[in-house]
């Protein structure tokens, strides 16, 4: 399996300080004492490392695509973070999910790479029996926390046209792609040291279970 992308976020219970004082130029002097800041999100690409920065009045998003591992994913992630809360202090962290895309190649063509995932996931019927795609969802919530799965065959122009930024050669023709994401519902403090412990425990988990359900469907995992 291959880690082809990874985001992190952050969803924080007040705007960035440079959206809240344009906020209270709104209010006061506008005269719009309930005015409320929206607006589209400020992307910014960092090229040559295939790194992608978010912002939204309220979150903050970091994308990293084709990196050699996901602990490696994550310490850039955990520090790009560290370097934004020291410019502009974010404020309490209300929900925070890092997300994790892989891919398997199989030697299959499309429709049998189908049928594969049908076998091990879906009851036969009409419907399923004549679908040409699928892609499959679960979640588990376990207290404040939601874990997320998302997966299916997928063609290779799906993957340059909806998911990557920066494409690279050499991808194969047709794979199965997996999406699992790690999420906590539960606000805190930005601190490094609960961001790595809750990175941490997300890549435990988004490895574990990437290997289980590639193994699962190559029929390891009986």
């Amino acid at each position: 399996m291959e880690l082809v992308k990874t985001i992190l976020s952050l969803g924080l219970s007040e705007a960035f300080n440079p959206w809240i004082e344009l906020r209270g130029i709104i209010r006061e002097l506008g005269e719009r004492p309930k005015a409320e800041i929206e607006g589209p999100p400020l992307t910014m690409d960092l090229k040559e490392k295939r790194q992608r920065l978010v912002l939204r009045v309220k979150a903050i998003e970091f994308e990293q695509e084709w990196v050699s591992s996901i602990e490696e994913s994550s310490a850039a992630a955990l520090d790009k973070m560290v370097q934004g809360n020291k410019v502009s202090k974010f404020s309490e962290v209300k929900t925070v999910w890092h997300e994790a895309m892989f891919m398997e190649p199989y030697a299959l063509p499309f429709h049998e790479l189908l049928i594969l995932v049908k076998d091990r996931f879906l009851q036969a019927s009409e419907l399923a029996d004549a679908s040409t795609d699928v892609g499959i969802i679960f979640d588990q919530a376990e207290g404040n926390t939601v874990k997320h799965y998302q997966f299916g065959p997928m063609a290779k122009e799906q993957l340059l046209s909806v998911f990557l930024n920066w494409p690279k050669d050499d991808l194969p023709d047709n794979f199965i792609f997996l999406i699992l994401r790690y999420e906590q519902n539960k606000a805190f403090t930005f601190e490094r040291e609960y961001l790595k412990k809750f990175l941490e425990a997300a890549n435990e988990w988004e490895i574990s279970q990437a290997q289980w359900l590639f193994g699962y469907l190559r029929g390891k995992g009986d």
